[in-house]
């Protein structure tokens, strides 16, 4: 079985934040944001993964999982790479 990704879980204050159903600090820096939202993208790749239909239709090639993150404001699309274990520009 081979993982689709693999990443260090977000342990910033923002990210202990979250997970505790805090609210954001209005000052949290907007790096710390857009680390936070491609994290989501990985973690719901990996937990797509964990469905039986979907890891069977992946190995029969019946499938294909991309992970997407935007930035509307600047137009920009990025794609998760597992071979590079990041974003890359589409």
């Amino acid at each position: 079985m081979q993982r689709i990704c693999s990443f260090p879980t977000l342990l910033t204050g923002l990210g202990i934040a979250l997970f505790l159903g805090q609210p954001l600090a209005a000052a949290t820096p907007l790096w710390e944001l857009r680390a936070l939202e491609k994290q989501a993208v990985r973690v719901s790749l990996e937990n797509l993964m964990t469905f039986p239909f979907v890891r069977a239709a992946l190995e029969d090639d019946m499938l294909t999982l991309h992970g997407l993150w935007n930035n509307t404001g600047e137009g920009a699309l990025e794609q998760f790479d597992p071979a590079k274990d990041g974003f890359v520009p589409v």
